[in-house]
């Protein structure tokens, strides 16, 4: 192995592997293609014994590899978000299935997850009925006044897309709401409050309730 200036660099030096021979291997293609080969056979042949390894390297240095973890999906988010919707539509039943025996195995733990979930959710829903309001915009000047003071009613009020198509969005989006309350946060404009009645009159008189 030479370096830029031509000159030998040995791989041992006094009987240790050399640093600088390592880090110049490294970059050279073939070598890479070589490493990725052998990684890759090593794992095929010992995958149970590189889980449990990697199982245990995991519990000893959680919050190492959690922030690791972190700056990748960072630094690649529209990659890693693209990746996890095109192989869940190509594993959509093995998905189901991971879940429901992960569910069925971590019983407690689902139930905090959950418990979690909704409320991070209902903190963003809360947050969005507030910026747009807090009341129903009573396009058909219906009279709310009997329930308008009621403790529960902005559990009447609905987020409605105003020029329709929020079915659709959300779709898009993908069937999580956490993450469709944040698109609605960065485009508050095109969204309005609307209690239950008001929003069934705008979907019958738009033709929006009409699921295509």
């Amino acid at each position: 192995m030479k370096d830029k200036l031509g000159n030998n660099i040995p791989a041992k030096i006094n009987g240790k592997d050399n640093p600088e021979y390592n880090k110049i291997r490294r970059l050279n293609p073939t070598y890479k293609e070589q490493a990725n080969k052998r990684a890759k056979d090593y794992y095929s042949k010992n995958l149970e014994y590189v889980k449990i390894r990697n199982k245990e390297y995991y519990k000893i240095n959680k919050e190492k590899c959690k922030k690791k973890m972190k700056k990748y999906r960072d630094a690649h988010k529209e990659e890693h978000i693209k990746y996890n919707k095109d192989w869940y539509q190509t594993h959509k039943e093995q998905q189901k299935e991971n879940s429901k025996k992960w569910g069925e195995n971590n019983k407690e733990q689902r139930k905090k997850l959950n418990k979690k979930s909704y409320e991070n959710m209902k903190k963003q829903r809360d947050k969005i009925i507030i910026l747009l309001g807090n009341k129903c915009n009573n396009p058909y000047n219906i009279n709310h006044s009997a329930f308008e003071k009621d403790i529960d009613y902005n559990s009447c009020l609905q987020i409605d897309h105003i020029n329709g198509g929020g079915r659709k969005q959300h779709k898009k989006l993908g069937s999580n709401s956490t993450r469709f309350y944040k698109y609605i946060l960065t485009h508050l404009s095109e969204f309005q409050l609307l209690c239950a009645n008001c929003n069934w009159l705008k979907r019958k008189k738009n033709g929006e309730y009409i699921h295509k």
